[in-house]
């Protein structure tokens, strides 16, 4: 779907739009792995780093919604 009658533009929110996808992905694998014990600590910390400005929120959100979903105890 375009955007922009503008290829370079599209060309843009395409790259984005893809990074934004894995990204997700990324965030919600992490959330299940650590809820099932596979993740340390320190392995949250440093994929914390990975999820840094528009990513931010991503990681946050997957793990909010996997506890909601799943909570422990």
């Amino acid at each position: 779907m375009s955007y922009y009658s503008d290829p370079t533009a599209n060309a843009a929110i395409g790259a984005v739009d893809k990074e934004m996808r894995l990204m997700r992905k990324r965030a919600k694998l992490i959330a299940k792995q650590l809820h099932e014990g596979w993740l340390s600590q320190r392995e949250l910390e440093q994929a914390q780093k990975e999820f840094r400005g528009i990513h931010r929120h991503l990681l946050r959100e997957a793990l909010e919604k996997q506890e909601a979903h799943h909570p422990k105890g």
